[in-house]
């Protein structure tokens, strides 16, 4: 299993995510060359083993030059912990438990909107707007779009909330 390294660092600009995935283990593989590779891991000058992350930053004297960015290992084990923590209890809403209030996310497409089969519903505006952004630079050239749910209703008898 690999996870998008963009959605364990949201916080990292997307020129050092973009590209780049992690496995369960906290190495890093890269598409940036084409193929899949699993980038070596450093240890010059620090106990801890890093992977350096490349960007592009520009030409100068028409040669690439690239920003780097230092991945440790031990903070992408920590993220998976936290994301694979979330994931269990971050339970989708069942109209059993809780009315759904919020908003969520979902992407454009030429019939219509789509959403994923159990979305986050998002308590405020300020994050399902966070989530918004994050999504669209993951997905260059995909449009999201974000709606409020204003109530639900439950099939077996009509239960409005």
């Amino acid at each position: 299993m690999k996870i998008a390294l963009g959605t364990l660092f949201p916080e990292l600009e997307v020129g050092f995510t973009t590209g780049y995935t992690a496995d369960e283990h906290g190495y890093i593989w890269s598409t940036r060359q084409g193929t899949e590779r699993k980038l070596t891991l450093q240890t010059y000058r620090v106990k801890t083993p890093y992977t350096c992350l490349n960007k592009p930053a520009g030409y100068r004297f028409g040669k690439a030059i690239t920003a780097s960015h230092s991945m440790k290992r031990t903070d992408v084990i920590a993220r998976l912990a936290k994301f694979n923590a979330a994931k269990t209890i971050d339970k989708p809403y069942s109209p059993l438990t809780a009315s759904a209030t919020g908003y969520v996310v979902g992407s454009v497409t030429l019939h219509g909107l789509s959403f994923a089969n159990s979305p986050k519903i998002h308590k405020s505006l300020a994050e399902v707007r966070t989530e918004t952004e994050r999504l669209a630079k993951i997905h260059p050239g995909t449009t999201f779009a974000y709606l409020e749910i204003k109530g639900n209703c439950t099939a077996g008898g009509v239960n409005w909330s």
